[in-house]
């Protein structure tokens, strides 16, 4: 839950108290009130809630026009606890997702604003009342001192008196304290009695741990006027409350009394002391009303308000309860709803279908929606005898004459333990303009599920291909005809609240999250006739195939024997890391996967690298590459000494510097002059090298030093031999 989700139910949980307030104020115990205003206090502070069957979410979840428009409550616009910001899931131009970060930060420095003004005004408040009250002096009275006696506490109480104040206030956890105005009267030890015990009973109630805990979710949710409603009510309900101890206390016939002692405290009102407990309080008609309608607790009440307490709590202190997800039992196979619409798509193979229908059969029988059907044609989802038939890799579902898609489920994943991956077989095309060819679909498949398996188990259990269509042709780049498609794909979040979103994710209300920029994963096919080769896939989220830097990137890779092909399909990415530097003062961050090798493993950055495997004319295992001029290289000599590999790179015009401990050598002049820079590990007989190349006159070697830096030198079984930073 993000802060403006919590705000949000919160907000209601706010309207609800008030309704109940409004109309049971005079009849129910005031401590009710306090009660529902702590837990909605609980429900503003604290980012996460427990699902509940009788939530009254639950219910308007199950209405799709009420859930369609809460879902338009943006799921990142301020984060707290904090987050990474979500870019834009469109794929436009990069300026737009800039834009849309922009607002979001001044959204957040806005919010951080307010919080920061709201938090000066209630220290200011609190030293300055801190100050008067440290001229305060002990009250020696006979009364006052008998009544301290008969009114011991753990915590020590203590009455003090102070000429700064008109009316009587409390203050302090620990070591509470009873201030008194100087000029009190004493002698009239019937009012003194009412002022005491009412400060007293502030005291026995932890009032100042409310007052705290509301003046501190009043700042966080500065911005929404429900919470200073709930605030100046909270305060309120605090003072009724101590009102109707006193009155229980000294029975009915001293509500007259103690009303007109409120009301003579009241024309002696003190300035606003907003973290103290004061005698008189605005709304003084309320609190006297309140007063004289007090009456005598019978069982019928607490009963009643037992049962009160419970519905809100209940039907707004809670969210809804996740929907089992819909499962089918169709030809010895299980499928699972993917809860997309496709009425078009099946008008459209209708249509095109002339000698095999796609008619499978109906729902036959249904189980309830926590089991899992078992028999053919069973559902956990009722719609007995709806349609089913074939669509597309799964199968549609007719539900209240909507076509609804059903995907298989692998069903040897079912019994995956807790915290490993459920690839659910859901992995497919759902979208693609035109025919898109098998091999470009295989490829495409072959990728998303490549990356699905390389992330860390227990973070996302499934995984799909939203989107694959053709976009560009390179009629003649180098002699080749080039066909450019673009991919975009999701996975399957196993807690979507688990999720941190970095670097161009983004995260639907389904859970379904898109790991790359949307619109930056380009595979590339040579086509010879009619006959399609794939190439190498690119990573772009700042241009677009036909661009300059586009051609640029593509051309480096297929021109240079050492980048061309897949990324490697021998080793794995296992771990997510965020890699951290400083540039310019700033410290920067970059998300990056772990790549485990043949004998090594080193985090490489997600945004804009590419990995390509060891080729005859490179001794790297693995080469990485941001840019023609900016690249990492991994290598590994079983037959050369330390020596040898230092002999050899000397002979290359390398060189030791001293200061960074690395060999370095610059290649070209001017702006274009390249910094190579050599890293050498290990012992003779196994010598590790990882080098780094980037232009001279740019900030880049902090940026390469910190991915350099967490190389690390594997045992058998994958176990890191050095630690990694």
């Amino acid at each position: 839950m993000n802060l403006l989700q919590m705000s949000v139910s919160g907000a209601v949980m706010i309207i609800a108290v008030i309704v109940v307030r409004a109309l049971t104020v005079n009849r129910l115990p005031k401590k009710i009130f306090v009660l529902l205003w702590g837990v909605v206090l609980l429900r503003l502070a604290v980012p996460f809630s427990v699902p509940s069957m009788w939530s009254a979410y639950t219910f308007v979840s199950r209405n799709a026009p009420i859930q369609e428009a809460m879902a338009d409550v943006p799921g990142n616009a301020v984060i707290f606890p904090m987050e990474e910001v979500q870019m834009n899931t469109n794929p436009a131009p990069a300026e737009k997702e800039v834009n849309n970060g922009h607002g979001v930060m001044e959204w957040k420095a806005l919010w951080l604003a307010g919080t920061a003004l709201c938090i000066i005004f209630f220290a200011v408040s609190y030293l300055r009342c801190y100050l008067e009250f440290r001229t305060s002096l002990p009250v020696r009275n006979a009364y006052i001192l008998g009544w301290m006696k008969e009114h011991s506490l753990k915590r020590p109480i203590r009455v003090r008196q102070s000429d700064r104040i008109a009316a009587p206030l409390t203050y302090g956890i620990l070591k509470p304290v009873i201030l008194m105005p100087k000029k009190t009267e004493w002698d009239d030890t019937q009012q003194l009695q009412y002022i005491l015990l009412h400060e007293y009973m502030h005291i026995r109630h932890f009032d100042m741990v409310w007052k705290l805990s509301a003046a501190f979710v009043l700042c966080i949710h500065w911005f929404n006027p429900l919470v200073w409603a709930m605030y100046i009510l909270f305060n309120r309900d605090i003072e009724l409350s101590c009102d109707e101890s006193v009155v229980r206390r000294f029975g009915q016939t001293s509500k007259s009394t103690y009303a007109r002692t409120l009301l003579s405290m009241e024309e002696k009102r003190s300035t606003l002391m907003p973290l103290c407990n004061n005698f008189s309080k605005n709304a003084i008609e309320e609190r006297i009303t309140a007063i004289m309608k007090t009456r005598k607790v019978t069982i019928g009440i607490v009963l009643l308000s037992i049962a009160l307490v419970v519905s809100v709590v209940v039907l707004f202190a809670t969210s809804a309860k996740a929907k089992e997800e819909q499962m089918l039992y169709v030809m010895g196979r299980l499928y699972v709803s993917t809860g997309e619409n496709v009425s078009d798509m099946v008008a459209k193979e209708a249509e095109a279908s002339v000698l095999d229908s796609p008619h499978i059969g109906f729902i036959a029988s249904a189980v309830t929606e926590a089991e899992r059907p078992e028999e053919e044609l069973q559902s956990n989802f009722g719609y007995i005898g709806s349609e089913i038939i074939f669509n597309g890799s799964g199968i549609a579902v007719n539900m209240d004459g909507k076509w609804i898609q059903f995907e298989a489920w692998d069903n040897a994943s079912l019994g995956a333990a807790d915290g490993e991956k459920e690839n659910n077989g859901i992995g497919g095309i759902l979208s693609g303009e035109g025919e898109i060819p098998s091999v470009v679909q295989d490829v495409a498949m072959s990728l998303a599920e490549q990356k699905f398996e390389g992330t860390e188990n227990g973070v996302y259990r499934n995984w799909r291909i939203t989107s694959l269509e053709q976009v560009y042709t390179y009629d003649d780049l180098d002699g080749a005809t080039l066909q450019i498609y673009c991919m975009n794909y999701e996975f399957l979040a196993a807690d979507p609240e688990t999720v941190v979103l970095a670097g161009g994710m983004t995260m639907d209300a389904d859970g379904w999250v898109t790991p790359e920029y949307a619109g930056s994963t380009y595979l590339v096919f040579e086509q010879v006739e009619d006959t399609l080769s794939y190439r190498a896939f690119l990573m772009e989220n700042d241009c677009f195939p036909g661009d300059e830097l586009f051609t640029a990137d593509l051309t480096q890779i297929l021109d240079n024997p050492e980048f061309v092909g897949e990324r490697p399909a021998g080793n794995v990415r296992e771990k997510t890391a965020v890699i951290s530097c400083m540039l310019e003062g700033m410290l920067e961050e970059m998300p990056a996967t772990l790549y485990v090798g043949d004998g090594f493993s080193i985090y490489i950055p997600d945004d804009g690298w590419q990995i390509y495997d060891k080729t005859l004319q490179s001794p790297h295992l693995i080469s990485a590459v941001y840019s023609p001029e900016i690249s990492l290289g991994v290598a590994h000599y079983t037959d050369k000494t330390l020596a040898d590999v230092a002999a050899d790179m000397t002979a290359e015009g390398y060189s030791y510097d001293e200061y960074s401990k690395k060999l370095q050598k610059f290649e070209g002049e001017g702006e274009e002059q390249l910094l190579l820079e050599a890293r050498v590990y290990g012992q003779d007989n196994d010598v590790w090298v990882v080098s780094t190349g980037f232009p001279a006159a740019y900030e880049w070697g902090s940026r390469l030093d910190a991915i350099a830096d967490t190389f690390a030198i594997t045992l058998d079984g994958g176990q890191n031999a050095l630690s990694e930073d």
